[in-house]
């Protein structure tokens, strides 16, 4: 590669490089030294606390506004009145603050309660709404649109409602205009949506609609209370408070609903998050063993969590927002990483973009990180909360780091493999040749990783997939779209369409996950019937388990059936791969019934040869390959492990072969430590030839 390089030096601090070949535009830059806890340059908190002491009524704590750094440091009071004030957020220029107050009328409750404005650093606090005078109770709970010309916000009483104001006053609207509960809005960073919480299902759970009000959708499904919701910066996840495991804990979930994941899992009660400007940490609410709440921050992963104020005895903190910072673009997002590691982003092929990470210590070890599957319907981008924790673990023990996206989402194993491949050598043409390379995975991305470990056998020096279908495409296939069929004989008619047809509006959270639970829960006997045939054999532990089995939280055989029919078919022209028609089934209660009435599907050859080529393992193994996987995984099942061991040991290659298993529910379900160490063994295995323990 000819590549020109120029330099642009901002300050002493940092400097950009732009690599330029062929008319595509790379970005190489050499991240300095930051303290502020991976927040972005110049980031602050503001958070509300009633460490000031009493209000003069006595009722509730005197709330006054605070700032303070994004460690924590340098805490200084912004409001100093006798009133209520709180519930901060910052306007998207950072440099307004709203919040609501009881100044307008401070005295006994009920309180008149409604929205302030003011600068950055306090000054010119002036009154945005008076609720109060319009008899709707009062106006709490702010929220900026990305454009700052509007605000949002909750009516205090019952029937509670979500309003947005411009922020001259004018414009009042009432969005939901619902007899349920509605609160907590909070726009998306794009200004399409507005997320808010409502009661109207009968409990509180998590909605979007658009901006007028209209379309209002339901996102979360769960017997408990979900609310709370935060965007992330991207736009891609919304983080939200939840007491669906009997303790209000955090979590986040894609920004259509799927895949709610669990971040904290603390004795205390952990409420109110928000996101940092580079989407890498979340700020939250805990109510600690005092009873009180205080401000925390934590990894966008759950990891790290650091308490930020102090404030007393029978003091509280919360209700935090964190600024946007005084950088744009991507030199914000890149303060906060290792001293002196250098980064490369840029796209290959059409449409797939990537990043290459060089620690200033480099310990000349490449790993090379494949992802899994994508929802066809979202946008081609990054993988960033599943790759961002192992990148920076391994990128600060030395190691050089590539991923990237593919051209395409959906079941992109082909393109998946050609991307990965590409970047052992995008990094040298980068930093110079590695050497030593490994390549690792999760779930597709296991398959990819070792599609490559087994087929270009001189490039890598080992292989790590975890989490998946080892036991080739068609052995998974015929495990999704089998226990669909099956499903559909236990409890028919509950999802619409079949194995192998999906029709185009099914919503697998709105229309699937209501409709499957409420089945299982009516008929807990023929559940687990259904979960005992051994041509699926669904492993779990308890009966709530069997239940996430099949609709979650996370990756599960009817959510890849209802999510990924139709991708699947557009890689094998349209035609099917799931094949039933000779297969017997047993473990019923009556498998001469089941047999008689189950689904019948046929496969085309062409499509069954499609997924013969991406992929069947072949087992002729030529580098050390160590595998990862729960024992309790419904997505990609456990037993995918015993069919590739019996793979590599018909071609007499057991030696090359570890498999770790972990015992407990779920997919990809492994810390980051775990992953650390798995790798760590793979390594002194290949340049060592210490076999690692399973």
């Amino acid at each position: 590669m000819n590549t020109k390089i120029t330099a642009l030096v901002l300050g002493a601090a940092t400097a950009l490089v732009a690599c330029q070949d062929s008319g595509r535009l790379t970005e190489v830059l050499t991240r300095p030294a930051f303290s502020t806890a991976g927040s972005g340059l110049g980031s602050k908190i503001v958070f509300a606390t009633d460490r000031d002491g009493p209000d003069p009524v006595g009722n509730f704590g005197n709330q006054e506004i605070y700032v303070m750094n994004a460690d924590g440091t340098d805490q200084r009071r912004l409001t100093d009145n006798g009133a209520i004030d709180g519930a901060p957020v910052w306007a998207p220029n950072g440099q307004r603050i709203a919040f609501h107050s009881t100044r307008a009328n401070p005295g006994p409750p009920p309180l008149a309660i409604d929205i302030f404005l003011m600068n950055a650093d306090g000054t010119d606090q002036t009154q945005l709404t008076n609720l109060t005078a319009l008899h709707l109770g009062g106006a709490v709970d702010p929220a900026w649109s990305p454009d700052g010309q509007r605000i949002a916000f909750s009516s205090q009483v019952a029937p509670r409602e979500v309003f947005v104001v411009k922020v001259d006053g004018t414009g009042l609207t009432n969005l939901t205009n619902h007899p349920a509960r509605d609160a907590d809005p909070r726009w998306s960073p794009d200004g399409r949506q507005i997320a808010f919480t409502s009661s109207r299902d009968g409990n509180r759970e998590i909605y979007v609609m658009s901006p007028d009000g209209s379309e209002p959708q339901r996102l979360t499904v769960s017997a408990a209370i979900d609310e709370r919701p935060a965007w992330s910066p991207d736009g891609r996840e919304i983080a939200f408070a939840s007491n669906r495991d009997g303790n209000f804990e955090i979590y986040v979930m894609n920004a259509d609903g799927s895949a709610p994941t669990r971040l904290t899992f603390d004795a205390a009660e952990d409420t109110r998050p928000g996101w940092s400007p580079n989407g890498k940490q979340i700020v939250f609410d805990r109510r600690g063993e005092t009873g009180h709440f205080e401000v925390f921050v934590m990894n966008a992963d759950g990891t790290d969590p650091t308490r930020l104020t102090t404030s007393g005895p029978g003091a509280f903190s919360g209700f935090a927002s964190w600024s946007q910072g005084h950088l744009v673009g991507p030199m914000a997002s890149l303060q906060a990483d290792a001293v002196g590691t250098q980064v490369v982003t840029g796209e290959i092929g059409p449409g797939s973009i990537y990043r290459l990470d060089r620690p200033a210590e480099w310990n000349g070890r490449l790993v090379l990180f494949a992802h899994g599957v994508v929802p066809p319907a979202f946008p081609v981008q990054l993988p960033a909360r599943v790759v961002a924790p192992l990148r920076d673990a391994l990128v600060a023990r030395g190691y050089g780091f590539a991923y990237s996206s593919y051209s395409e989402n959906g079941f992109a194993l082909k393109d998946g493999v050609q991307r990965t491949r590409q970047l052992r050598g995008l990094f040298a043409e980068a930093f110079g040749d590695p050497q030593h390379t490994y390549v690792i995975g999760q779930s597709m991305g296991g398959a990819v990783t070792l599609m490559l470990a087994e087929t270009n056998p001189g490039i890598f020096d080992g292989a790590l997939p975890m989490c998946t279908f080892a036991g080739g495409t068609q052995l998974e296939l015929d495990y999704i779209f089998g226990t669909r069929a099956l499903f559909d004989y236990v409890f028919p008619g509950v999802i619409p369409g079949d194995a192998v047809h999906v029709p185009d509006s099914l919503d697998f959270n709105r229309d699937v996950v209501p409709a499957v639970r409420n089945a299982l829960l009516a008929d807990p006997a023929r559940a687990v019937e259904l979960a005992g045939v051994d041509q699926i054999e669904i492993q779990y532990a308890s009966f709530n388990e069997l239940v996430s089995s099949l609709i979650g939280p996370g990756a599960t055989p009817l959510f890849l059936q209802v999510t990924f029919a139709s991708d699947v078919r557009s890689h094998t022209h349209g035609h099917f791969w799931f094949d039933n028609t000779a297969t017997e089934y047993t473990g019923s209660h009556d498998d001469a019934a089941l047999n008689a009435g189950v689904g019948r599907f046929s496969a085309s050859p062409d499509a069954t040869n499609y997924l013969e080529h991406y992929y069947q393992p072949d087992g002729n193994l030529t580098l050390p390959v160590l595998t990862l996987h729960t024992t309790r995984d419904p997505a990609v099942p456990f037993a995918h492990e015993a069919v590739y061991a019996g793979i590599v040991a018909g071609r007499g290659k057991s030696d090359l072969l570890v498999q770790r298993s972990f015992d407990r529910f779920g997919h990809c379900g492994f810390t980051v430590a775990e992953q650390v160490a798995a790798l760590e063994d793979l390594v002194r295995w290949a340049e060592t030839g210490v076999r690692p323990t399973p």
